[in-house]
């Protein structure tokens, strides 16, 4: 969980995963929109991704 937005982190090693989706994920979120993302994961029960963005978007890419 620690290394789970790492670039390159995957737990499928050898399995076609290339460990960048959620690194990828976390860029768009956290630097392209301003936002958080958090994940919470319990075995057997499941895992949440939760995502807060800002209700407006302040960046000179869209001025």
């Amino acid at each position: 969980m620690p290394r789970i937005f790492d670039p390159f982190f995957t737990s499928k090693l050898g399995a076609g995963s290339s460990g960048l989706s959620l690194y990828i994920v976390h860029n768009i979120v956290c630097g392209v929109l301003n936002g958080k993302i958090e994940v919470e994961s319990v075995i057997g029960s499941g895992t949440t991704f939760r995502i807060v963005l800002p209700s407006t978007l302040q960046s000179e890419v869209f001025d």
